[in-house]
């Protein structure tokens, strides 16, 4: 007898093919919303983080004193790991 013999028992609960069974039924009873969101904000989402990181990028290089303090802040976090 094959070792893999007991994936395909006769019996209805056992085996392969009561796995799949059990898998199709599970998609089946899912409902289609629970996967995918049409929320607009969940759309917008990665855009507004992209545009927050883009627009703090720019404020802490036009401006001297954001820039120095950030590196400040890196220095002690640097010194605080080491």
């Amino acid at each position: 007898m094959p070792s893999s013999a007991y994936l395909v028992g006769g019996e209805e609960t056992r085996g392969v093919k009561a796995r799949v069974r059990r898998l199709v039924e599970l998609s089946i009873d899912r409902p289609e919303y629970c996967c995918v969101s049409s929320a607009p904000l969940f759309r917008l989402a990665p855009w507004l983080l992209l545009i927050s990181i883009v627009v703090m990028g720019i404020t802490i290089e036009r401006r001297p004193e954001v820039l120095a303090s950030v590196h400040a802040l890196v220095e002690h976090v640097v010194a605080w790991l080491s």
